[in-house]
């Protein structure tokens, strides 16, 4: 979710919205995302009139009137509420994409995953999260960021050349090339391999994988 924060293109005319049963990682999204987009909150009820072109957002700073660039809204609600255990209908998200803002979705599967088979093949979010610490007990901190392919773009660094090195932070591992006495950066072509952040958490990720067998 932090990498959805931090790299995420929105821009003064894309919208953000979530629903209000939300847990706080995702509702952390709005701090980053009211810097340049409009940020809305979604009763959990009304998250299935989002997906009518017709439908209202309440709570927007502006009338929605003239905003929405297609292709770059966001719209993140939890597959299972972390308070009452209420799942969300999936299916809506096919409606979602095909709406007249185009939402992208992002699904919060982190308790879903932890107690229902997820069929990535039968969900069309753009973004899904999920946390190997709520699936098997351990490790803490391993989760994993799943994109799809036509989404890629909008966490990639698609440009870095010199003089104009990437807006985000990089670590070992997620550059091609960088200079020290320079602005100078190339990320790596990937996108797993630009969100690296050093090394990565190989004890974990070997317990995760005994863990999930």
């Amino acid at each position: 979710l932090r990498l959805i924060a931090e790299r995420y293109r929105f821009s003064d005319s894309s919208i953000f919205a979530y629903s209000d049963l939300n847990h706080t990682s995702v509702v952390g999204l709005r701090q980053r995302a009211q810097q340049c987009a409009q940020v809305a909150t979604v009763a959990w009820e009304e998250l299935d009139l989002c997906a009518c072109s017709s439908a209202p957002l309440h709570g927007l700073i502006r009338p929605v009137e003239g905003l929405g660039s297609p292709g770059s809204n966001l719209l993140a609600f939890p597959g299972e509420c972390n308070f009452s255990g209420m799942r969300s209908n999936l299916g809506m998200i096919h409606r979602l994409r095909e709406s007249k803002f185009r939402w992208r979705v992002l699904l919060d599967a982190a308790k879903l995953a932890s107690s229902a088979e997820l069929r990535l093949n039968e969900i069309e979010a753009d973004f899904v999260c999920v946390s190997f610490y709520k699936i098997i007990g351990y490790p803490t901190g391993l989760g994993a960021l799943i994109v799809r392919h036509d989404a890629a773009h909008l966490l990639a660094d698609t440009h870095c050349a010199r003089g104009a090195t990437s807006p985000h932070y990089f670590g070992g591992g997620s550059v091609a090339a960088v200079a020290a006495t320079s602005d100078f950066a190339v990320p790596r072509p990937a996108l797993w391999e630009q969100l690296e952040r050093g090394t990565p958490h190989y004890m974990g990720i070997m317990s995760a994988v005994d863990g999930l067998l």
